[in-house]
């Protein structure tokens, strides 16, 4: 008792079971019952310890406190590692205790299994709580999968992977755990193992959007267009308001020439979100493309408005512009993008040169 409060958490749970078994010893040598009730009572707290700890983390991981949330994670982890000599220890007094007639089969099946050990006739609540302790491991495969997802959160990619193989370790069929161990690996540039992971977490879960929306990402990064849009169409048939889905798909239809195409996806992402910038600035340069600089214009207005201020935005608007002969406007606006980014402002001023060369012809002609 001196002691225990400066224990690390690991430790505590050590002497709890030390402490158990050697009671056991004592008590079943006098004949009594007594630690059976102990050792079922410590079993319901750490049922209790774990599902609260799991909760806690939860909460916290919700609310972005994700430091917090890894370390309730751990507790819970650490405890699942102490549950099966706890049942070793509530078994052991079971059977040397000399009031206690169990029929205890030899069979490989019951040793590898604490619970099978123990009278479902005799002790009905205590092989139940056994049971649910033993065949319930969703919390600790979710507590592997949860801090994997509060590390990657983090940027703690490589961390979170462990995490996830745990989980999937620990189920194999566990198909969100697939998907986050591809999403940490394609933010490490993986993509080939990243797209693997979703095919498996598609194959385990048919209607997984977001499997189908990052293979479809990592495709695309390699260069696969027409089969991120495959994968990208089937988000979309699932989800049918799936924004970032129509966006990308714009993307790589634009990357395929398919102007017509991506004008289109991008005109419903604005739909689903007018707020949305990027899809004004993209659709605007499609529609550029195809020559029709007035609508663009009006985009590239649109997406500056919603702040998306950027050296781009303001080049292309300028092209438009020059494009219809307006100089000194597409001038202003190559001059605001050489403002937004000095550092790459080449081939802004190489264009502003060659406007402003047509501006003085123009100007000398008249």
């Amino acid at each position: 008792i001196c002691f225990y409060g400066s224990l690390e958490f690991r430790d505590r749970l050590i002497l709890i079971l030390i402490t158990c078994f050697v009671l056991a010893c004592i008590v079943i040598a006098l004949g009594v019952d007594l630690i059976i009730v102990f050792l079922v009572l410590l079993l319901i707290f750490t049922v209790f310890y774990v599902t609260n700890k799991f909760i806690q983390g939860l909460e916290k991981q919700q609310k972005g406190k994700h430091k917090e949330a890894i370390r309730d994670y751990d507790d819970v982890i650490e405890a699942s590692r102490y549950i099966y000599p706890l049942l070793k220890i509530l078994n052991l007094t079971l059977r040397l205790n000399p009031k206690t007639n169990l029929n205890i089969s030899a069979n490989k099946d019951n040793e590898a299994h604490p619970s099978g050990m123990i009278s479902e006739k005799e002790y009905p609540y205590i092989y139940k709580l056994a049971e649910y302790m033993l065949r319930n491991t969703n919390i600790f495969t979710d507590a592997y999968n949860n801090r994997g997802s509060s590390k990657a959160t983090l940027g703690k990619h490589e961390e979170a992977i462990a995490d996830f193989e745990k989980a999937i370790e620990l189920d194999p069929k566990f198909a969100l755990a697939h998907y986050n161990r591809g999403n940490s690996k394609a933010i490490l540039g993986k993509h080939e193992e990243a797209i693997a992971d979703c095919d498996k977490a598609i194959e385990l879960n048919s209607e997984f959007v977001f499997a189908y929306y990052n293979r479809g990402n990592s495709k695309a990064i390699l260069g696969k267009h027409e089969e991120a849009i495959a994968d990208y169409d089937r988000a979309i048939e699932l989800n049918p308001k799936f924004v970032f889905a129509y966006y990308n798909r714009g993307n790589d239809k634009a990357t395929l020439g398919k102007h017509e195409g991506a004008i289109a996806d991008y005109g419903t992402v604005i739909e689903l979100n007018p707020k949305f910038a990027a899809a004004y600035n993209n659709r605007g340069l499609e529609k550029a493309i195809l020559g029709k600089h007035e609508e663009a214009i009006l985009d590239y207005d649109e997406a500056i408005e919603l702040g998306l201020k950027i050296a781009g935005v303001y080049y292309n608007r300028g092209n438009s512009k020059a494009s219809l002969g307006k100089y000194e406007e597409a001038i202003t606006n190559y001059d605001k993008a050489i403002e937004l980014n000095p550092t790459n402002a080449n081939s802004y001023k190489e264009m502003r040169q060659e406007v402003q060369k047509k501006l003085d012809d123009s100007q000398s002609s008249t």
